[in-house]
């Protein structure tokens, strides 16, 4: 799957970015038909603690999945994205074959 990791304002780590390779193979890992994701990092200009967000996209064959997700750190924002899309992965999987074995 190829990843893409955007920055909004601010220059992500290197560690940021393989962080986010890493996590997103989880996905590859329950739905191989994911053929490319997007992941934009954002700051949000208030002033509480859980201002990082992580907004993900993954692009499927006929559809896109979209997620996104706030917390104190960009790490555990897109590592809740990344859980969230690996249930609606699932979900979408086991749809897919319902429709296959019903035609």
């Amino acid at each position: 799957m190829v990843t893409e990791v955007r920055a909004v304002q601010f220059k992500a780590s290197n560690r940021l970015v393989d962080f986010t390779h890493k996590r997103l193979e989880r996905i590859n890992q329950v739905y191989q038909r994911a053929m490319h994701a997007t992941v934009f990092f954002r700051i949000d200009n208030n002033h509480l603690s859980e201002n990082k967000i992580a907004e993900v996209t993954v692009h499927i064959p006929g559809e896109d999945l979209v997620v996104r997700k706030e917390a104190k750190t960009f790490e555990k924002a897109l590592s809740l994205a990344v859980d969230r899309l690996r249930r609606i992965a699932r979900e979408t999987k086991a749809k897919t074959k319902k429709l296959r074995r019903a035609s």
